[in-house]
């Protein structure tokens, strides 16, 4: 049996930190370059932790106007903010065991085929994910799809799905890749101390 325990900010505001044996783990604050300027912000930890064969337990750090659920080998970061008349502005981050980087870029680039794929970033020492960009427009308000992989040392990858419009690019783009570079491997013991 999975379980899946997601911490949300509440906890943490009360606390300021969540402590199990030696693992502290302690909101984060950081800056953000918004349009080329500096944005302090506060990152709150979510927890992800599984008990499936090849899916790792992971911490990924978000901001708390954004709204995160877990569902089965499913994260799903969402602004709390309504924008009506855009496109859906979310980032999924799911685990496929068995494939490789590579494999599931080939999966990704032939199932994205009616899209305008735009172009791939390979994974650098900060930013260790592939990413490949999809635009369906090139309107502000045209969709666009990233799709960052990266290995998850259990044989598999992760997938973090962004979807946002052209005009989020320097906001709601730029804070989830944010986010991305905080995405913390836990301890495979981790679930036994909950």
């Amino acid at each position: 049996m999975r379980k899946t325990i997601l911490l949300t900010a509440a906890l943490l505001i009360i606390t300021g930190c969540l402590a199990r044996d030696n693992i502290l783990l302690e909101t984060k604050e950081s800056v953000i370059y918004m349009e080329g300027l500096p944005e302090a912000i506060t990152l709150y930890p979510f927890i992800s932790i599984s008990e499936q064969e090849g899916i790792a337990s992971f911490v990924i750090y978000a901001e708390n106007h954004y709204q995160i659920e877990s569902r089965e080998n499913l994260l799903r970061i969402t602004p709390k903010e309504d924008m009506p008349d855009l496109p859906d502005v979310f980032m999924e981050i799911k685990q496929a065991p068995s494939i490789t980087v590579s494999e599931m870029a080939e999966e990704i680039t032939s199932s994205m085929a009616l899209a305008r794929y735009a172009f791939s970033t390979p994974p650098t020492a900060e930013f260790p994910f592939l990413r490949l960009d999809f635009y369906d427009g090139d309107e502000r308000d045209s969709t666009v799809t990233s799709f960052h992989i990266r290995d998850n040392a259990l044989g598999g990858v992760f997938l973090a799905t962004a979807q946002y419009f052209v005009e989020a690019a320097e906001g709601h783009n730029l804070r989830f890749m944010h986010y991305l570079e905080t995405l913390e491997l836990l301890p495979k013991d981790f679930s036994d101390l909950y």
